[in-house]
């Protein structure tokens, strides 16, 4: 086993994989750790952010603007419907 050198592999191949000051160990270990986002990958992430806000504000405004209109026309119906009472009863008065 000594000639042929396969104790010496065996040593080898378990002292390096305990070895923590090793150089390939550490390559290895600086492969593994996570790497951060750049804004070149998160320029997706933000278009849609930014677009469902620009996206709720209007509809915000057209909600509100379209309350307002309702409301006009409410008040308009509902003087209407008062004038033409007035000029009934006005009318049943005089006959």
């Amino acid at each position: 086993m000594h000639q042929s050198g396969l104790i010496l592999y065996a040593e080898r191949r378990a002292s390096t994989s305990n070895d923590r000051c090793s150089v390939s160990a550490m390559q290895n270990a600086n492969a593994a750790k996570p790497v951060a986002l750049r804004l070149d990958e998160l320029i997706g992430a933000f278009l849609i952010f930014i677009t469902g806000t620009g996206l709720s504000i209007f509809l915000f405004f057209v909600e509100l603007v379209s309350e307002l209109l309702m409301k006009k026309a409410r008040n308009s119906a509902s003087k209407k419907l008062k004038s033409e009472d007035l000029f009934e009863q006005s009318g049943n008065l005089s006959a």
